[in-house]
């Protein structure tokens, strides 16, 4: 999905208005449902300066960085619902 389209750019919305950071599309290579789903984008949290621990041994996460992630989850389902 181009990083131009008013649902990216929500999500994109969300993330700056609950950081207070420029936030911007990221495109991995890695296989994830959105291949399956037309339109879809994998919209998860991995923040700057933070160690991507998804799917490694002893996964984990900052509590501060998933009281953050909530939070642009919120804004960004309440955006999508105006």
């Amino acid at each position: 999905v181009p990083a131009d389209t008013p649902f990216v750019q929500t999500l994109i919305s969300a993330y700056e208005e609950v950081t207070g950071e420029k936030g911007h599309a990221v495109s991995t290579g890695g296989g994830t449902y959105c291949r399956e789903m037309p339109n879809s984008v994998s919209f998860g949290m991995a923040f700057p300066n933070e160690e991507e621990m998804a799917h490694q041994i002893d996964e984990y996460v900052y509590l501060d960085s998933l009281r953050t992630a909530v939070n642009i989850y919120v804004a960004a389902i309440t955006k999508m619902s105006l």
